[in-house]
């Protein structure tokens, strides 16, 4: 009686797993979107927070709602603090003809709450007067020559300072001055201006009414001209009292076209600066002059060689408040050739990727044609072709963008048509009179164009000749080549 009893309780089971498995499987839904932080706090002088999503298509209609203005407001995922208060953020997703609704708690505290984290320059200051006061050799012979006025103000000192970095990549060179008191801490200059490596006041001589500081100088080593650096350190510091007037227009440039070209996220804004400078320059079959090297080549001229284009991505990414990195080393080109070659790294959504925007414009330059071979790899996809010294820099190893090269090393491969269709071709041997499916897939390492007609036309004649079905499929696999989906049924 107990074993019946056991065995029907066991076939009860069965019949109900058995039923709800399907049910399962068909109810299963498609990753929904979400935000990646439910809960935020600002302060009354904080900067626009910016809503980031997970699972989120780029055709998604988003529309925003404030539980109190007063507190926050937002407009298109930037939201602004108001005042002190807590209130709720609730966006209306609508995508894959679906509604969700995501909600984010936003708690804003006085400004006078906020701890301050900046650092204080004065006390660093004051600390490294009364260090070089103690250093100092009064009433000798200066080892450096007086040039032009004596500096009178901090003011002074920073335009001195800022001028010859902007000019040699290293140097030293005297600051006369009439009073240490008006120096400020070398910490304040590196942080005033990024690109400098190293500053250092020292050897400080006083001749009658006159003070020299000798300044060692050192800029971090890029290949950045001085437009380039002065451009590079207001970005950073907002500061544009600096820049002449050919600089202000590159300046400008930079500044309009990156907000021309701002999305609603960070990828989608990578994205345009990428097809941007792929469809608006061509790399010169020729050239000769540093010029194609700069960013002014790129942006106004609209051809220059690698630098240009890693400098403009550089540049139109820094604008737009996206971390970027330029890289430089070696690289194997289509003719199997080692060359110099410049490209970058970009962080988005606190991920970093390999990009080369160069290499994703065709050449010789066809109009209107994008590529992205090289958009948004790993670091060990690019490093197929690309050589560098990655020594402190961030690994760039998430694969959750962009095409994943890395799978297609692991399919068949074929080179040229006569492999391609000697290839197809073995898949259906000795099944074209009975009925069969079969799916595969293969990289063709060409790349080339006139193969797929070929394949299409092989593949037609299969149609014609024994009745079977087809369908295929292509895609960019980079430096791979084309990756090929092909399926033959009867």
């Amino acid at each position: 009686m107990k074993l019946k009893r056991l065995t029907f309780l066991l076939l009860t089971f069965l019949f109900i797993f058995v039923l709800s498995e399907p049910f399962l499987t068909l109810t299963t839904a498609a990753t929904a979107p979400s935000v990646k932080e439910k809960e935020v706090t600002l302060y009354t002088d904080s900067d626009t927070y910016k809503i980031k999503y997970n699972n989120v298509a780029d055709d998604a209609t988003l529309k925003f709602k404030s539980s109190k203005r007063s507190v926050v407001t937002i407009k298109k995922s930037k939201v602004t603090p108001k005042g002190p208060g807590k209130a709720t953020v609730t966006i209306k997703v609508k995508q894959n003809g679906k509604s969700y609704t995501l909600k984010v708690k936003f708690t804003v505290l006085d400004a006078s709450q906020k701890q301050s984290s900046k650092t204080d320059y004065d006390a660093l200051a004051i600390e490294r007067v009364a260090e070089l006061k103690k250093s100092a050799v009064d009433k000798g012979n200066t080892i450096f020559r007086f040039e032009g006025d004596v500096l009178q103000t901090s003011d002074d000192v920073t335009n001195k300072i800022f001028s010859q970095a902007s000019k040699y990549y290293s140097s030293y060179f005297s600051l006369c001055v009439n009073s240490l008191d008006i120096l400020r801490s070398e910490q304040e200059y590196l942080d005033m201006f990024p690109g400098i490596s190293t500053i250092v006041f020292d050897d400080v001589r006083i001749y009658k009414n006159t003070i020299a500081v000798k300044v060692t100088v050192e800029r971090k080593g890029s290949s950045f001209n001085s437009d380039e650096f002065v451009i590079d350190c207001v970005l950073s510091n907002g500061n544009t009292s600096y820049l002449t007037s050919s600089q202000k227009a590159l300046y400008d440039k930079v500044l309009s076209l990156a907000k021309s070209l701002k999305g609603k996220d960070e990828y989608t804004t990578v994205k345009n600066i990428h097809d941007y400078l792929v469809l608006n320059i061509a790399y010169p079959s020729s050239y000769s002059g540093d010029g194609y090297h700069t960013l002014d080549y790129a942006l106004n001229r609209g051809k220059c060689v690698c630098d240009g284009y890693s400098k403009a991505f550089y540049f139109l990414c820094k604008a737009s408040g996206i971390d970027v990195i330029l890289l430089s080393g070696d690289a194997v080109n289509s003719s199997g050739n080692s060359e110099s070659h410049a490209w970058n790294k970009v962080k988005i959504n606190d991920k970093w990727y390999s990009i080369d925007v160069t290499w994703d414009d065709p050449f010789p330059d066809v109009p209107g044609q994008v590529k992205t071979n090289y958009f948004l790899i790993t670091d060990k996809d690019i490093s197929i072709n690309h050589f560098w010294d990655n020594t402190g820099l961030p690994v760039a190893d998430s694969t959750d963008l962009g095409i994943i090269y890395s799978t297609y090393g692991s399919l068949p491969s074929v080179s040229g048509s006569s492999e391609t269709i000697d290839y197809i071709s073995s898949k259906v041997s000795g099944k074209l009179g009975d009925s069969f499916d079969v799916t595969f897939e293969f990289v063709e390492k060409t790349g080339s164009k006139a193969i797929t007609t070929k394949v299409q036309d092989l593949l037609k004649g299969y149609h014609n000749s024994y009745g079977c079905g087809y369908s295929y499929s292509t895609e960019s696999a980079g430096f791979y080549g084309t990756y090929y989906k092909v399926r033959i049924y009867r």
